[in-house]
């Protein structure tokens, strides 16, 4: 009949002293007939199930029989082993794998990565409109609506600045909205724009319509930009008058210009309309401020003449005389009312034609002799 290995199952001729499929030592009293094909223990009689592990015995002893779970060959092996396994004949414990569990396992990551990638687009197409674009960009802004935002604002009231933007200045129109300012005023009917000549130069820093911040030292006269509080007419009796002002300040062109809220002074009493007016024969140059000289308006004076008709420009605007002669001279004309020292007296009072003029003559005068007249003093 032969024997069976008690290790690997398979069966071997009586006299074999090792298995020839694993060789393990055979013993001679080895039990003889089936062994349990998953522990290859001898089974003994009609046993239905191993006594060592409990596998059940089906009929047919260790053969595989169709629908059982280990796995194997119905066939037995060539060395006749009643069973089937792997090169060692090793019998192995069938894995179970459902295939619906795994599809819903594939099918929940591939959905996961999908909301990852789609949620990922959205925060790149819309991440400016979400969280704001990283960029400023600056929109000009002309200097009257710039000003007219600020407008509600008061003088205590600043602009916060970085440190490095802040500059001292006896006037901050940047941080201070509304400024004040003191000196004469000066207008009349041949001046373009009304001016102020300070009490003192001043140093300011303030916006331009160029849209730069612009610090000026020592400004000494400041224009009238909008005074939408004093008509024109109004601002005539305020020409020589000390005035306070308050208002925005800004720069154009080197220039300061006050956008006046408030002005404060005590205006000129209106000139009666019997008042007789000077006669043209009170100046040398009667049109000297509303058109330009020639070479025929000077033609036949003298130099002294020259020299007096040059000055009676600065007169008009009420500038005092170092000269004695020249105050002699023009104190006694019904017209003229000195009021500003020369020290503080400004040419930019002048219109137009008064600049040109007062240049004109003076060319004329050192024409005639150089150095030009020599006034007495």
């Amino acid at each position: 009949m032969g024997q069976i290995c008690s290790k690997c199952g398979a069966l071997m001729p009586d006299d074999a002293v090792f298995c020839g499929n694993c060789g393990t030592v055979c013993q001679r009293d080895s039990f003889r007939g089936n062994v349990c094909r998953r522990c290859g223990k001898p089974l003994e009689g009609e046993e239905k199930f191993c006594g060592s592990c409990g596998e059940p015995v089906f009929s047919g002893g260790n053969l595989r029989q169709e629908g059982s779970p280990w796995q194997g060959n119905s066939q037995p092996n060539q060395t006749g082993s009643p069973w089937q396994g792997n090169e060692q004949n090793s019998w192995q414990q069938p894995t179970y794998q459902d295939k619906g569990e795994n599809t819903k396992v594939v099918a929940l990551i591939v959905g996961c990565a999908a909301v990852i990638i789609i949620a990922a687009l959205i925060l790149f197409l819309f991440k400016d409109s979400l969280f704001g674009s990283g960029t400023d960009t600056e929109q000009p802004v002309t200097r009257a609506a710039k000003l007219e935002s600020e407008s509600i604002v008061e003088s205590e009231e600043t602009e916060t600045l970085e440190e490095s933007e802040v500059i001292e200045a006896d006037i901050d129109a940047v941080r201070n909205k509304t400024s004040i300012i003191s000196g004469k005023l000066y207008y009349t009917k041949n001046m373009d724009t009304p001016l102020v000549i300070l009490n003192e130069p001043l140093s300011v820093y303030a916006d331009s319509t160029s849209g730069e911040r612009v610090f000026m030292e020592a400004v000494s006269d400041i224009y009238l930009g909008e005074h939408r509080v004093i008509t024109s007419d109004e601002l005539l009796l305020y020409d020589n008058v000390e005035v306070d002002i308050s208002g925005t300040i800004w720069i154009d062109d080197n220039k300061v210009f006050i956008d006046v809220k408030k002005l404060y002074g005590e205006p000129r009493e209106t000139e009666s309309e019997t008042e007789e007016k000077p006669e043209s024969d009170d100046y040398i140059l009667p049109e000297s401020n509303s058109r330009y000289l020639t070479d025929a308006d000077v033609a036949g004076l003298s130099l002294k003449e020259i020299n007096y008709a040059k000055n009676e420009i600065y007169a008009r605007h009420g500038r005092k005389f170092d000269s004695k002669e020249l105050r002699d001279y023009f104190n006694g004309k019904e017209w003229y009312t000195g009021k500003i020292d020369p020290k503080k007296f400004s040419d930019k009072v002048f219109n137009k034609y008064e600049k040109k003029n007062a240049s004109f003559l003076s060319q004329k005068e050192e024409a005639i002799q150089k150095g030009g007249y020599k006034l007495e003093q």
